[in-house]
């Protein structure tokens, strides 16, 4: 994970099939480039722009159910990992996934890492700046203090993966439909 993130920053989004570990791969698939700021609040970072892959062909790319954020279009490090709102989006053959403006919300916080890193692996020495989905992490019944916020909420609002499709592998064109008259062929 890059050690520091400076606001705004550009990334490359990956999507991540159902019951797998790694990225998807093959079918027309590959990272789309997002660039990244500060919203209203100060705080919540988004993508500025709607980030749209290509269709799915000649095969379907499958059910998806993580969406990744990469410091890199191929290989390089992982920034955060983000859940869809729905459980799973079925990116059918000719399919286009996309995520609309703003719909890729985190925040950058200091988070504590495993004990004896860093210096003392206490305090300052012992944390690190990551990049949360909202409300991303193991979740506190208790809700309050450190153990509300950051990797401890649990109120997650998920990340809006759209499907739409490709029209250009369609023979019709729009139109206008006219009335008759017809004629019956000879």
């Amino acid at each position: 994970m890059p050690a520091v993130l400076t606001i705004p920053f550009d990334a490359f989004v990956g999507l991540v099939p159902v019951g797998s570990s790694a990225e998807l791969a093959g079918n027309g698939y590959a990272r789309q480039a997002a660039h990244f700021e500060y919203a209203a609040d100060g705080v919540t970072i988004c993508n500025v722009a709607a980030i749209q892959w290509q269709a799915a062909k000649p095969l379907t790319w499958g059910a998806i159910d993580l969406v990744e954020l990469w410091d890199a279009p191929t290989g390089g490090s992982s920034i955060s990992t983000l859940l869809p709102t729905s459980a799973t989006v079925l990116v059918s053959q000719y399919a286009i996934a996309r995520i609309p403006p703003a719909g890729i919300q985190v925040v950058q916080k200091r988070a504590p890492r495993p004990f004896g890193t860093s210096t003392f692996g206490v305090g300052r020495f012992g944390t690190g700046t990551a990049v949360y989905p909202i409300g991303s992490g193991i979740g506190s019944p208790y809700g309050v203090g450190g153990y509300g916020v950051g990797p401890y909420e649990t109120l997650s609002i998920g990340v809006p993966l759209e499907i739409t499709f490709d029209t250009s592998q369609h023979v019709c064109e729009p139109g206008e439909w006219l009335p008759g008259p017809f004629q019956r062929a000879a």
